[in-house]
């Protein structure tokens, strides 16, 4: 029988764990303690970039990560598996399963866009009316926002 117990941090009054969050550095390996891995509930993994080992959405992977909600998400253009959900729903699905917050997952005729016929319709995370994909499109950013002019 597997036992458990909580850890308690220095400092902490609410007994509560605490990993890391995007962007900071890691520990690869195994019995490491909470402050040196990442925080899997949002989808991070430490992973190894040419910088070193920091905590990020997988490499490769059709998750990006979300500034808003702070957490791994669907790429913008990925396919997703939920239409019309109601709030409470919305919230009882794991990370890997929602859009970025400004995006929402709609219904495309698959056909229309590739030309091939005899696809079925899908369903893929846009940008909500008024803001646009990034050029990575790893968010959506607001239509109006201006790009920044170095000053002269």
């Amino acid at each position: 029988m597997l036992i458990i117990l909580p850890v308690l941090l220095p400092g902490s009054d609410s007994g509560s764990l605490k990993f890391l969050t995007w962007g900071e550095k890691c520990s690869l390996g195994e019995n490491l303690k909470p402050s040196e891995e990442c925080d899997l509930s949002k989808g991070l993994l430490c992973q190894q970039y040419t910088q070193g080992t920091y905590c990020g959405c997988k490499i490769g992977s059709s998750l990006t990560w979300d500034k808003e909600s702070e957490e791994c998400r669907r790429r913008l253009a990925n396919e997703c598996f939920y239409d019309q959900v109601t709030s409470e729903d919305w919230n009882e699905l794991p990370f890997n399963h929602k859009c970025h917050e400004r995006a929402e997952c709609v219904k495309v005729n698959w056909t229309a866009i590739t030309g091939r016929k005899n696809n079925d319709d899908k369903y893929i995370c846009q940008c909500q009316g008024g803001y646009v994909g990034s050029k990575d499109f790893s968010e959506c950013v607001n239509i109006n926002r201006t790009p920044s002019v170095a000053s002269q």
